[in-house]
């Protein structure tokens, strides 16, 4: 799979060129927008000191740069998810493939967005129906450190196990070129199929995370954001992203002609 993703990147050099805009665009926005520090709007020396008019001022450029990031992500994801099927199906695709893209995909991909994020939403309120008796025992124990731990553990466990499930949702809107209930169906039908190649995948993209917060938990909680340890990070998930997209647009697409093989369907969208 890596080496026929990096084939289609090779064959196909605007699958390199869109998404490295794409990244570029994000980085200008981050550099913009963002504060260097979260530690610049109080006084060391006195932590009441705190200038609460230049904190909602940047929590305000922050909201913008996410909305922004969001909006231009929508436009991003109906033109590359396009450009990336084509190569994946056909082989080949081009530059006028993104404005296709666009114009075919970007009202399902706002909606498919909305719902994802209505399906977060619904599994932060399960998560914190979870956390409530460990909140609880957390108090009876009288160590909220043991106990943060665990609920911060038990968290990421529950969002880890259960993003395989959703991940071949947008290769399937885009492959089967179908509604995004239908896609999700078709999705979830793929993901309990590789499920644990799914779950590998999504492994190595957490990888360099895990490694970033163990090593600069200092900074971190000094409420440094840009450090050359965080660009890094970002630099190196976007290598793995560019090469990771393809790997999961080409595992939907062969779980699809395993079905055409099968005589499960009879047609290939």
């Amino acid at each position: 799979m890596i080496s026929k993703s990096f084939y289609l990147l090779k064959k196909n050099p605007f699958l390199v060129l869109f998404y490295a805009i794409y990244i570029a665009i994000t980085f200008v926005l981050v550099l913009l927008l963002y504060p260097r520090d979260f530690s610049q709007f109080s006084d060391p020396q006195n932590y009441m000191n705190f200038d609460y008019i230049a904190y909602a001022i940047i929590m305000l450029k922050m909201l913008i740069a996410a909305g922004l990031m969001f909006l231009i992500s929508l436009f991003f994801t109906a033109g590359y998810g396009f450009m990336i099927t084509e190569a994946v199906t056909t082989g080949e695709t081009s530059a006028a493939s993104f404005l296709q893209g666009i114009k075919k995909f970007f009202v399902r991909i706002l909606l498919l967005m909305l719902l994802l994020i209505a399906i977060v939403i619904g599994i932060s309120i399960i998560i914190g129906i979870i956390s409530i008796p460990l909140a609880f025992a957390m108090v009876m124990v009288g160590d909220p450190f043991i106990m943060s731990v665990i609920i911060y553990i038990v968290t990421i466990a529950l969002v880890f196990f259960s993003v395989p499930f959703f991940i071949l949702w947008i290769p399937a809107v885009f492959i089967d070129d179908t509604r995004i209930m239908k896609g999700l169906t078709n999705g979830l039908k793929a993901g309990v199929k590789n499920y644990w190649k799914l779950l590998l995948l999504l492994f190595f993209m957490y990888v360099p995370i895990v490694i970033y917060m163990l090593f600069n938990i200092n900074t971190m909680y000094s409420g440094q954001i840009f450090s050359a340890g965080y660009f890094l990070l970002l630099s190196i998930e976007a290598l793995i992203s560019i090469i990771y997209l393809p790997i999961v647009f080409n595992i939907y697409h062969n779980y699809r002609q395993s079905l055409i093989a099968n005589h499960q369907i009879n047609y290939m969208p």
